[in-house]
């Protein structure tokens, strides 16, 4: 279908000439000589382009104009008028043409005028289609749980504030996601999103990628260097993991937030920033306060707003919505589960939470071959199902450990680990004990080799190490 040109002028001939030359050009004129019959074409569909003669007979060009304008907004209309008129082509401008075009013109100029008016709008268009397609690219809160309907009241009620908010939640719940939701939804949204990983930087690069450096303030600092609070200027940092921030830097970042200005390391002059700060924790910072490892100043300076981000076991029918969300996303509708997959999702515990569940379908579409996944391409071969959901009933015999590959990784009261099917009868795991146990059998399976074991958790290395070390996991020779 050949575009549409509106054509606005009472000269019948000029209009004729026009629509000759609007045909050659592969567009679809269409004429009006009077301004009712203008106001009557426009009823029709938005045309791409409109050629408007300021004078109609007796009536003004300018009430077509402004009338095209207001039903159209982004369509060029480019003017015409005769000597004497200029002033009113000036004032068409005004009220949003596009150009204007002094009678009598060559066709040549016409042709130029033409093709820039189109190409502005054709890239106004495409930019608008880009716009829109970012935002549907952008983050989005999956779930219809109680849990998640709170979150969102949660973070549209904050979004719009200026404090400072603290996210806590267990690793993999989308804490990241929440932050980009608050900054997305705030008047900053415009401007940077800067993320920090805490625990991911030793304490000199910290310091330094977060206020930046000076030349010469350390060996390899052969150039000044810009801070990420002076990258993020006028928009949003969020420092992730920020439980594990060392508390010399710890003091730097108070200053920052009660003086909201930065030094960069090795340097005197200090300068102003305007950024919102966003922080998120899987530690209890209240403990941390407690040992000595936070600073309390600092943890009230960050606890101003807060909000919690829910574990995936709280979510209830969530894990199913979100399992097609990633199948869609990442195999585009060319893959399905089966029904005992869904449930089999739906029973799991999810000790790793969102991440882990992102991680497992993304396995389960590797290892798929049909348009399929059934149960054992989701490869949940865990230590803990959830609730009992998934579970058969009955206990598991002697030396049954209940779980596909889990044999001999043994049982011992003494350090208080229990293989699942190990439980003494009456005793319960705790979910400290069922993380424990699923961590030290996924790092068994894959060899201890800490990389492929948190890809299969869905946990940051930093924090596959740190729960290591919290339960002794060690291994067995």
């Amino acid at each position: 279908m050949k575009p549409p040109v509106l054509i606005v002028d009472d000269e019948v001939s000029l209009c004729g000439l026009l629509e000759v030359f609007f045909e050659k050009k592969g567009y679809a004129p269409v004429s009006a000589h009077s301004l009712a019959d203008a106001l009557k074409r426009m009823e029709g569909p938005e045309p791409l382009l409109a050629m408007v003669d300021l004078t109609l007979g007796p009536e003004s060009g300018l009430t077509v104009v402004k009338s095209l304008i207001e039903r159209y907004p982004r369509l060029p209309v480019v003017v015409m008028t005769a000597y004497g008129t200029v002033e009113k082509a000036v004032e068409a401008v005004k009220l949003g043409a596009f150009d204007f075009i002094s009678k009598p013109f060559e066709m040549v100029f016409l042709g130029k005028v033409v093709e820039k008016a189109v190409a502005t709008r054709v890239l106004e268009d495409e930019n608008r289609e880009l716009k829109n397609f970012i935002r549907r690219q952008g983050v989005e809160l999956v779930g219809q749980s109680p849990a998640v309907r709170q979150l969102r009241d949660r973070i549209d009620a904050i979004a719009s504030s200026e404090s400072t908010v603290l996210i806590t939640g267990e690793s993999g719940t989308g804490k990241e996601l929440v932050a980009k939701l608050i900054h997305q939804k705030s008047l900053r949204a415009h401007k940077a999103f800067v993320v920090v990983n805490c625990s991911a930087l030793s304490e000199n690069l910290l310091e330094s990628e977060l206020f930046g450096h000076v030349k010469g303030a350390f060996t390899s600092a052969h150039a000044d260097k810009e801070g990420l609070f002076a990258v993020a200027e006028g928009g949003t940092v969020f420092l992730d993991e920020i439980g594990e921030m060392p508390i010399r830097t710890q003091v730097k970042l108070l200053r920052v937030i009660q003086e909201r200005e930065i030094t960069p390391v090795g340097g005197t002059a200090s300068a102003r920033i305007d950024v919102r700060l966003l922080a998120a924790t899987n530690v209890n910072l209240e403990d941390a306060v407690a040992q000595g490892r936070f600073r309390e100043d600092l943890y009230y300076r960050l606890n101003v707003l807060r909000i919690h981000t829910p574990s995936l076991c709280e979510r209830g029918d969530d894990a199913a919505l979100l399992a097609n969300h990633f199948l869609q996303r990442k195999a585009h509708g060319r893959k399905a589960f089966t029904p005992g997959a869904l449930a089999m999702i739906e029973g799991y515990a999810w000790p790793g939470n969102v991440r882990q569940l992102e991680n497992a379908v993304e396995r389960a579409i590797a290892f798929s071959t049909g348009g399929t996944i059934e149960t054992l391409e989701l490869d949940l071969k865990s230590p803990a199902q959830a609730g009992g959901a998934a579970s058969t009933g009955g206990s598991p015999g002697p030396g049954d450990s209940g779980v596909a590959g889990f044999e001999g990784a043994g049982a011992s009261s003494e350090s208080g680990f229990y293989p699942p099917g190990f439980y003494p009868p009456g005793l319960a795991p705790t979910l400290n004990e069922i993380e424990k146990a699923w961590i030290f059998w996924v790092l068994s399976q894959n060899h201890w080799h800490k990389p492929t074991a948190a890809k299969i958790l869905g946990l940051d290395i930093s924090t596959l190490y740190r729960k290591i070390e919290k339960y002794g996991l060690k291994a067995q020779t």
